[in-house]
């Protein structure tokens, strides 16, 4: 990655994905991709037409507006652990969907803190630089433009808003 020009991910034999490192790393074209690159956590969204853009709904109910272009309809939403922070559970924040969930663990590795937010029977970690207390409610603020769609299996329509 830190020497290559272009870079050629392979999937059991057949290439999956070809491109720059910066390429691969933003824009991976599969989950099996997304997944090679680091974004391992997933989660489950509905993702319906709504006025100029879509609105993007989690199972908790959780929702948010966004006019970026994506997959309509269940996708799979990955992504890595950098792109995640936390705010209020109640947060309503343009262009970022909010969870809400608590603290279960934090630790200091050093100039940060390391949270693991559990949201239902999931568990996702963050890493911000304000200390917070074990238990405490918070939201999981995921900006939508940052996580990596893809179209569930069961998913036909492919279509993208």
């Amino acid at each position: 990655m830190t020497m290559a020009d272009r870079i050629v991910v392979m999937d059991a034999g057949r290439i999956a994905q070809v491109g720059t490192p910066k390429e691969v790393y933003d824009h991976p074209n599969s989950p099996f991709v997304a997944s090679f690159m680091g974004a391992e956590n997933t989660l489950a969204l509905d993702v319906r037409p709504s006025g100029a853009g879509v609105e993007v709904r989690a199972d908790d109910g959780s929702a948010a507006l966004y006019g970026g272009s994506v997959p309509v309809g269940a996708v799979t939403a990955y992504f890595r652990d950098d792109i995640a922070s936390l705010d209020d559970p109640d947060a309503r924040i343009d262009g970022s969907i909010v969870l809400p969930g608590k603290i279960t663990q934090r630790t200091y590795p050093g100039g940060h803190y390391r949270y693991v937010v559990a949201i239902g029977s999931r568990h996702f970690t963050v890493t911000d630089s304000r200390y917070h207390e074990l238990d405490r409610p918070v939201g999981l603020r995921l900006p939508l433009a940052d996580l990596h769609l893809f179209p569930n299996a069961q998913n036909t329509g492919g279509h993208h808003a």
